[in-house]
């Protein structure tokens, strides 16, 4: 059961592990880090956890990806180069 909650703060907003699961691919890696000291701080379900680091890892090796595809690009001769 979901709950609202006033804290000092603002609102905070209380959520089953079933609901958050599927919002996490949404977030952005820092996004996620913050999720992950929040989780891992209070009650550290271990299915965020888990989920996040996935995110996490996928992120970084389609960072790795990307780079490693950059340089396996052909070159290309810019068009104004004098011919020979």
């Amino acid at each position: 059961m979901s709950s609202f909650g006033r804290t000092r703060d603002g609102w905070r907003v209380t959520l089953e592990v079933v609901e958050v699961l599927p919002l996490l691919g949404d977030l952005e890696p820092a996004e996620l880090e913050m999720v992950r000291q929040r989780e891992a701080s209070g009650r550290a379900h271990p299915w965020i956890l888990a989920r996040v680091d996935a995110l996490l890892e996928a992120e970084a090796d389609a960072d790795t990806t990307t780079t490693t595809l950059a340089w396996l690009e052909p070159l290309t001769p810019p068009s104004s180069a004098p011919e020979c």
